[in-house]
């Protein structure tokens, strides 16, 4: 979900002659440790069975609670300013306005990738915890998940979409509580 947000990026590291590879592995680092520790929570509420066999919270009322927490994630000004670190860290390297990176010492390498996938962690993970509500293979969730992160981190026209994505997370916290009753 997370790679196609990396596409204008790539695109300009290859435009200044550089080869994406070394960046692309330290990201890349970031997000497989996250993975790991996901899969982890996963066999963990399987094994308490919070999760059914769809991979998908059993109950409504954890699910509610778990988008709440998203939806006022997405509206915090902790959010905002995860955002704005990432703006300022693009400016910062004279990147192009959808190009969100930060280029360190030497170029694009690992270690560039890794803090770079940091800033994407710390402004994403709450909406990748979406998924255990959703269910963890649910193919359409990943797909507007992979819309909505690029919208936030690439839009040249941002209109404050993280806070569209916490209200409709609100609206379906409330969904997800009135089927718990």
């Amino acid at each position: 979900m997370m790679l196609p947000n990396l596409f204008p990026l790539i695109k300009d590291i290859k435009a200044r002659g550089a080869n994406p590879a070394r960046f692309l592995r330290g990201y890349l680092a970031v997000w497989i440790a996250f993975c790991v520790i996901g899969v982890v929570a996963q066999w963990t509420l399987r094994t308490l069975e919070v999760l059914n066999g769809h991979m998908v919270i059993a109950e409504p009322s954890i699910s509610a609670a778990l988008l709440c927490l998203v939806g006022a994630y997405q509206v915090s000004t902790h959010k905002s300013d995860r955002l704005e670190e990432r703006k300022i860290l693009q400016q910062g390297a004279g990147l192009k306005p959808c190009c969100q990176d930060i280029e360190i010492g030497t170029g694009y390498g690992a270690s560039s990738g890794t803090v770079y996938g940091f800033a994407c962690l710390r402004c994403c993970w709450p909406l990748m915890l979406t998924m255990f509500a959703f269910g963890l293979m649910n193919i359409l969730a990943m797909g507007l998940l992979t819309v909505m992160m690029f919208m936030e981190t690439n839009s040249v026209l941002r209109v404050n979409s993280e806070k569209i994505w916490g209200s409709i997370a609100f609206v379906l916290s409330l969904i997800f509580y009135v089927q718990s009753l």
